[in-house]
């Protein structure tokens, strides 16, 4: 998390992931402390077998795998295939090709879930509040006991965002990072200051990509002070904190009716909220 001061610079690391592929694990900023207590409620998974197996054969993805499925004969002599269920349901069997075929405890049937019920079950895996809010591999990892899409390993690579907001007129920016190593971040505030200028200083949360000694560096050869927030007390930033929940929603519901991806979709969800009036400031963050 960052915040201009000019102008002051607020920056956040805001871990995410995808919306309707994996990394759309929505999850709280990573400053919430008690994630169980503060957890969104979260609807039960609800799956209609008969509409399950309509929106697979009517998915684009899914239709591919269709033309590869196997007889049950077969696919108890390989570790990795796609059947069809008694019931009519596409499955996909996955066995470690080091774990012997008798060992039917460690292979894993997995639905393979059309588009539209993606997001709703990484929200099940990763936001339940007994979820503890997993981290993406665990959440994946989870997801991969009972369910399976195409791309899930793949999909954007983007599994965070960093945000920044300007202290006097609330401007933000929110731009999508594959991993926050001090270089990433540094790369993409660098490419952020050649479109906005320059601030006299950043205000930072404590994140050790933010206190390395690149990032340091970085701006103190463009003259920008540095300052830290208190270790755990995130309302010092609570106006970038509140932007967050802000932006969690407006992604949400963008990625929901436009089945985009997240990281497709930021750009239209951080341009509509620099149009529309701030409620501190009464003008639009411009």
């Amino acid at each position: 998390m960052i915040l201009m001061f000019q102008q002051v610079m607020n920056v956040s690391n805001w871990q995410e992931h995808s919306f309707e592929n994996l990394n759309d694990l929505s999850r709280e900023n990573q400053f919430n402390k008690n994630p169980a207590k503060n957890a969104d409620v979260v609807k039960p998974l609800v799956l209609d077998q008969q509409h399950l197996i309509e929106r697979q054969k009517a998915d684009d993805q899914i239709k591919k795998l269709l033309q590869s499925v196997h007889t049950e004969q077969e696919i108890s002599k390989i570790p990795v295939g796609y059947y069809m269920s008694k019931s009519g349901v596409l499955m996909r069997k996955w066995r470690h090709p080091e774990v012997a075929a008798n060992e039917e405890w460690l292979v894993f049937h997995q639905i393979v879930v059309p588009s539209e019920y993606r997001a709703q079950i990484i929200q099940v895996a990763h936001d339940h509040a007994m979820s503890g809010h997993l981290g993406v591999r665990k959440t994946r990892d989870r997801i991969l006991r009972h369910f399976f899409w195409p791309k899930l390993y793949k999909d954007s690579g983007f599994m965070y965002l960093l945000t920044i907001m300007d202290v006097a007129t609330r401007y933000p920016e929110a731009i999508p990072l594959r991993n926050i190593s001090a270089k990433s971040v540094s790369d993409a505030l660098l490419k952020f200051f050649t479109r906005v200028g320059l601030p006299r200083e950043v205000q930072h949360d404590r994140g050790s990509n933010f206190m390395s000694g690149l990032f340091s560096e970085v701006l103190q050869t463009l003259g920008i002070r540095q300052t830290a927030s208190s270790a755990y007390h995130p309302e010092s930033q609570g106006a970038l904190e509140r932007y967050h929940q802000t932006l969690k929603n407006m992604l949400k519901t963008f990625c929901h009716e436009s089945q985009m991806d997240w990281d497709k979709g930021i750009d239209f969800v951080v341009f509509a909220t620099r149009e529309t009036p701030n409620e501190s400031t009464g003008f639009q963050p411009l």
